[in-house]
């Protein structure tokens, strides 16, 4: 199953790329934030085990840490890796399958500036959560050039939880990825809503707002950038 994922998360990367303008290190995948200061469970032996799977799928050494704000500062309650754009979405499925009940995996940092500089790859990160709005939160996603902060973004998502449902597959400083589970049923008011929320995906894209509601609809997925 993770291969049908994986494909239609690097279908995304793509249509992103068209539609939205921007850079191959835009869109990449990571993982989420493990455990505290870099306690991955709550054994010794629960911590090797995350670890081992980890670095098994990954081909990369663990790093104790996540990054956020496009790479500049850093958050010891989680762990992570750094790979390949290309190896990102599958090695997300991948973890995810095989993680502990407790943990998840997404895509984290995919533009570095600061004192880290890994080009086009991506941090995966693998972290403890208690409910998937936690990734935004690690991540410290926001639109502060629409006075929005992350708690106003968990908040839309919060007052929209019964029009559409979304896992969380990446979130970085200032963009949001996720698979759609279930809705919208009324396909042409929430995309009007999700304009108003998130009008660079129309507005520095394609220009074309009927290019969401074939994001939503036909291909499944939600993505929200704000420059």
């Amino acid at each position: 199953m993770y291969f049908r994922l994986a494909a239609i998360l690097t279908n995304i990367a793509n249509l992103q790329s068209r539609l939205f303008r921007l850079s191959a290190a835009a869109f990449a995948m990571s993982w989420i934030s493990v455990a505290a200061s870099g306690d991955l469970g709550s054994t010794n032996r629960e911590s090797d085990l995350v670890r081992e799977t980890v670095e098994r799928l990954s081909g990369a050494t663990l790093r104790h840490y996540m990054t956020y704000d496009f790479g500049r500062a850093r958050d010891a309650r989680a762990v992570s890796v750094v790979v390949a754009q290309a190896r990102a979405a599958k090695l997300v499925v991948q973890l995810r399958e095989q993680l502990p009940d407790g943990l998840v995996a997404f895509s984290g940092t995919n533009r570095w500036l600061g004192d880290e500089d890994h080009g086009n790859n991506v941090e995966v990160v693998v972290a403890e959560i208690e409910d998937k709005y936690d990734i935004l939160r690690l991540a410290r996603t926001d639109a502060v050039n629409y006075g929005m902060t992350t708690n106003d973004l968990i908040a839309w998502f919060e007052s929209h939880q019964e029009q559409i449902e979304v896992d969380i597959m990446q979130a970085s400083t200032d963009m949001i990825f996720g698979k759609v589970l279930s809705g919208p049923e009324d396909m042409d008011s929430f995309v009007e809503e999700l304009y108003e929320f998130c009008p660079d995906i129309v507005d520095q894209g394609s220009g074309n707002i009927a290019d969401l509601r074939e994001m939503l609809g036909e291909r499944r997925v939600l993505f929200l950038w704000w420059d």
